[in-house]
């Protein structure tokens, strides 16, 4: 009988069912087990007077906006493709995606806006930092990050522990740098890290890779682009190169 292959799905349970399904026509069998989870801050609605954008670089940052103002015709640029489809689920009517990462992000603000046109709202979580705001102030924009949800670490379920620590985890899939820092103070440091000398760590970007390379991976790939087609990539090259050391009896 064929080994069954398993990836470990550490995306917010909102996320994961499509990562699921996409993994599972691949032949893998997803786990899901999110590091984190999403807590929207309790805090009065947004003030937009003069703000002439909104800014979304995750999919959290656009739920966490949608419930804190009922405005939607604020124009609205998200990160990537994904984000900015579920801003326009959410009523936003004028929204653009920049395909990429938050330097993309960045490029595409200061393309389509004028810094004289109002300020710039970043819909953050309360952690993140504001690397985006500045690459925008160097650009002569008021931007400002408004902190609307915080990720909390989500304990790892017992039957997933034992199949790390039985070798029954073949892949684990990090969409942020948050949730890989999670999932690392999740093991502890009671030997348990050790468990992922036999998983190859797949990262949607670099900054996601940064963060994963603190636990002993069997391998870390990164995606080619930030988003779920690139990640699904690299999850098939992973495959091949653990059935290539395999073959080999690596």
């Amino acid at each position: 009988m064929a080994e069954r292959l398993r990836a470990l799905v550490t995306r917010p349970a909102e996320d994961a069912a499509e990562t699921a399904a996409r993994l599972a026509a691949m032949g893998v069998e997803p786990v899901v087990a999110p590091a984190t989870r999403i807590v929207t801050l309790a805090r009065p609605p947004l003030d937009l007077d003069g703000v002439q954008a909104l800014l979304a670089t995750s999919r959290n940052g656009v739920r966490a906006l949608a419930g804190a103002t009922e405005a939607r015709d604020i124009p609205l640029l998200a990160v990537g493709d994904a984000t900015a489809a579920l801003a326009r689920e959410a009523g936003f009517r004028s929204v653009a995606s920049a395909g990429g990462d938050a330097c993309d992000l960045a490029r595409l603000a200061a393309a389509m806006l004028d810094p004289g046109s109002g300020r710039l709202v970043h819909a953050a979580g309360e952690a993140a930092g504001d690397a985006l705001c500045r690459a925008l102030a160097d650009r002569g924009f008021a931007a400002l990050p408004e902190a609307l949800y915080r990720t909390v670490p989500v304990p790892l379920p017992d039957g997933v522990r034992a199949l790390l620590a039985a070798g029954g985890i073949a892949l684990a899939l990090f969409f942020s740098a948050g949730a890989a820092r999670a999932f690392a103070g999740l093991l502890g440091r009671d030997g348990s890290q050790a468990w992922c000398a036999r998983i190859a760590a797949i990262c949607l970007s670099a900054r996601v890779a940064e963060a994963a390379a603190a636990l002993p991976w069997r391998a870390v790939r990164r995606a080619a682009r930030p988003d779920l087609a690139a990640l699904l990539d690299a999850v098939a090259a992973a495959l091949e190169d653990r059935r290539q050391a395999d073959g080999m009896g690596v």
